[in-house]
C-alpha cells in the first residue's frame, strides 16, 4: 500500500462533510491532533498540501496548524525534502507513556507478591503536577480491602506516595511547590507544621508515613521509585488498619516498602 493510500485509509470518513464537532471540545485542537496522528501513522514525510488534502482542511488552516506544531517542536521539517516529520516533543510524549506503562507492568507482580506476603493493600501511582494518579491497586489485607479505580487523582500532600515524591525534591523545588499549592488553598499553620514534619520524617527514614490516608482508620507508608533520568515520578504505598499497626510494625513495614521499591527499580533496569 502506498503512503497516499495509507493516509487516505487512516482518515477515511473524516472530511469536512463528516466532521460534526462536539461543542464540549476544541475544533482547533482536534485538527492539530489529527495532523500529528496523520504524520505519525503514515510514518511521514508529508507536505502541507498532502496534509491539508487528506484532512480536508484549507491551506490557511493547515499552514497555521503545522507552523504552531513546528514552533512547539511537535513537528519538524526535513530540509532536504521540505516535508514534515514527527518532532522531538512528540517523541517525549510517547516516551513518557511508554515509561509509565513499563513501570506498571514491572511493578504489578512485585506488589502482588509483597501484598500477599505482608497482608496489606498495595498501590502504584505517578505524579501529575500537584496530584498523584493511581495506576494500580492490589488488596491482600485480611481485615480491610481498599480499592481505587485506575486514574483516580488525589492531592500529593494527602498520600504517602505523594509525600515520598515531594520529600525527594530539592529545598528550592519544594518551596516552589508549597508557595504555589498552599497559598492557593490558604491552609493554616497547623497543617503546614504537620506537612513539614511528614517531609522531615520521609527524608530521615527514606519512606513517608501518613495516617487516615483517604479513608479514616488507615495508616499508609510510601516510597518513591527511582528511575534514573526519567521524567516519570512514580511511587508505591502499603496500607493497613491503624489499630493493627504498632510503631514496631510500622517500622518493619517501612523497611519492607523500601525493599519492594528497590526490587522494582532493579527490575526496571534489568
Amino acid at each position: 500500500m502506498s503512503k497516499d493510500s495509507e493516509s487516505e485509509t487512516f482518515l477515511q470518513g473524516t472530511g469536512p462533510a463528516e466532521r460534526k464537532q462536539d461543542t464540549s471540545t476544541s475544533l482547533v485542537l482536534a485538527n492539530g491532533l489529527d495532523v500529528l496522528s496523520l504524520v505519525a501513522k503514515t510514518n511521514g514525510e508529508l507536505s502541507l498540501r498532502e496534509i491539508g488534502h487528506i484532512l480536508g482542511l484549507s491551506s490557511t488552516v493547515t499552514h497555521r496548524l503545522v507552523a504552531t506544531l513546528r514552533h512547539r517542536n511537535f513537528l519538524e521539517k526535513n530540509p532536504a525534502t521540505g516535508k514534515y516529520i514527527i518532532g522531538i516533543e512528540s517523541y517525549r510524549v510517547g516516551q513518557s507513556y511508554t515509561e509509565t506503562m513499563k513501570t506498571e507492568a514491572v511493578a504489578k507482580p512485585i506488589l502482588q507478591e509483597a501484598g500477599q506476603r505482608l497482608g496489606v493493600n498495595c498501590f502504584l501511582g505517578v505524579r501529575k503536577d500537584t496530584s498523584i494518579v493511581y495506576l494500580y491497586d492490589f488488596s491482600a489485607a485480611r481485615r480491610s480491602s481498599i480499592r481505587l479505580a485506575p486514574g483516580t487523582e488525589v492531592p500529593l500532600v494527602a498520600t504517602a506516595m505523594g509525600l515520598s515524591i515531594l520529600a525527594d525534591l530539592s529545598e528550592a523545588r519544594l518551596k516552589e511547590f508549597k508557595d504555589r499549592v498552599f497559598q492557593d488553598n490558604a491552609v493554616g499553620e497547623t497543617f503546614l507544621a504537620e506537612f513539614d514534619a511528614q517531609i522531615e520524617f520521609a527524608r530521615k527514614n527514606g519512606y513517608a508515613l501518613i495516617r487516615s490516608e483517604l479513608f479514616p482508620g488507615v495508616v499508609t507508608v510510601g516510597a518513591k521509585i527511582a528511575q534514573g533520568h526519567s521524567d516519570i515520578e512514580a511511587a508505591i504505598s502499603f496500607g493497613l488498619p491503624s489499630d493493627a499497626a504498632s510503631e514496631a510494625h510500622l517500622a518493619k513495614l517501612g523497611e519492607s516498602i523500601l525493599a519492594t521499591a528497590r526490587r522494582i527499580e532493579e527490575a526496571l533496569t534489568s
